[in-house]
């Protein structure tokens, strides 16, 4: 999905790459909720215009992957969400 994206006067092609992987992604996710919350993001990027913002190509797989391995393990989200964690690298 291509998308321009005007800075100044030079005009630069953003693109979202492996849409069509990402997707496929998406509906092997057994969780629905992970599923859900990931399908909210994506309609954020559309929602808020943040490709306006971009100024290369966006792996939307990688976004994907990324958000999943986030919010599949939901006790350390939660305890993330509340301030209990602090060191967001480290392993409980």
């Amino acid at each position: 999905m291509d998308r321009l994206v005007f800075i100044g006067r030079i005009v630069f092609m953003a693109k979202l790459i492996n849409h069509d992987k990402a997707i496929q992604y998406l509906d092997r996710i057994a969780d629905p909720i992970v599923q859900s919350l990931i399908q909210y993001a994506y309609g954020k990027i559309f929602m808020e215009d943040l490709l306006n913002d971009l100024e290369g190509d966006f792996d939307l797989l990688f976004f994907f992957k990324t958000l999943g391995a986030l919010l599949r393990d939901r006790e350390r989200l939660a305890k993330a969400l509340t301030g209990e964690i602090q060191d967001t690298f480290a392993r409980d």
